[in-house]
């Protein structure tokens, strides 16, 4: 699952504070049954509707965030991710073979793989069978990306409440990579990140397993002298590493990973030092002073790239850039 704020602070300006890092991830081992086989063993007819759209399965909690619906919490997902027998939607009880804790949804919470936290619901009680979406105040009202220039002031409520009733629910990921760590080590640099190959879309369920992420993109940029970073810069060096005059470094990964198809892929880099500057050198700033920064992107196993910098949206939710780092000396 990820979590929509994550990546946060990279849009710069941002209306609501939430601060969240990059690093805001983790792999952990969910114990638990199959929510298809549950649903399939209760309504076998359901298997009839593995391919239609007009169905969604209902997951309420016990939590009371003093919301509409009751102030209940809770969401939904397409019927047909629900027993789609490529996406392991669990009803789980243990994590990293430990029972739940009650911080973490004990006694029984739902996992969604590949999508948005707030669809991976704690603290369950019921699950209902419904013609339509969720009306939960989580499905309707939050976890929305709605584009929204970043210059203007904050829309009243009604004009955010329509914005968001008009919003589609953020759902599964797309292609993701960020780079966490930059060290130069005496004539190397040593980069580490992680990274998300797309996992489809609700709208096309059989599309769910998604792609895989199959290559880390690296390139190097240096600042003017006397110039410090700050990551308010992040954007325009995305800019300058998608000009002709950039060149890249690919990292191919291994195509099964570590086993965790549904898992966040660690990576890391090595590049020597001569190689780092061949690469600042082909935008012409061979020879000059300054700090360097790494640009990252992750390709998938169709050769599309990550998008480069996503449109700055009401909540900041959802950011999916490309990543900047400085190099550290």
């Amino acid at each position: 699952m990820v979590v929509t704020v994550a990546r946060l602070k990279q849009y710069g300006t941002v209306h609501e504070d939430i601060a969240l890092q990059e690093g805001t991830i983790a792999n952990i081992v969910w114990t638990g049954c199959l929510l298809r086989t549950v649903l399939l063993d209760l309504f076998p007819s359901l298997a009839d509707k593995a391919g239609n759209e007009d169905w969604h399965v209902v997951f309420e909690s016990s939590q009371d965030c003093g919301e509409d619906e009751g102030g209940i919490f809770g969401g939904s997902i397409p019927g047909g991710i629900a027993i789609d027998p490529s996406v392991p939607v669990l009803l789980a009880w243990q994590q990293n073979q430990q029972d739940l804790t009650l911080d973490h949804g004990a006694p029984l919470r739902v996992v969604v793989p590949g999508t948005i936290g707030a669809r991976s619901i704690k603290w369950l009680r019921k699950v209902t069978i419904s013609s339509k979406p969720s009306q939960h105040h989580a499905q309707q009202q939050d976890y929305k990306s709605i584009p929204y220039p970043s210059e203007l002031p904050l829309p009243s409520d009604d004009e955010k409440a329509r914005l968001l009733a008009n919003a589609e629910p953020m759902g599964w990921s797309p292609l993701q990579s960020v780079v966490v760590e930059a060290k130069r080590e005496a004539e190397k640099v040593v980069i580490k990140g992680y990274g998300l190959g797309e996992k489809g879309t609700f709208s096309f369920p059989s599309a769910a397993a998604g792609i895989p992420l199959a290559q880390i993109a690296v390139t190097f940029l240096r600042l003017s002298s006397g110039t410090d970073y700050e990551p308010t810069m992040d954007e325009h060096f995305t800019e300058r590493a998608a000009s002709s005059a950039a060149k890249w470094h690919k990292t191919v990964l291994d195509p099964a990973g570590d086993g965790k198809r549904w898992g966040w892929t660690l990576w890391h880099v090595e590049l020597e030092m001569e190689a780092v500057r061949q690469l600042i050198a082909a935008e012409g700033q061979e020879g000059k002073e300054g700090q360097i920064v790494v640009v990252v992107k992750a390709i998938d196993a169709r050769g599309q790239e990550q998008t480069r910098w996503p449109e700055w949206n009401l909540r900041g939710v959802g950011f999916n850039g490309w990543s900047v780092k400085l190099v550290e000396e």
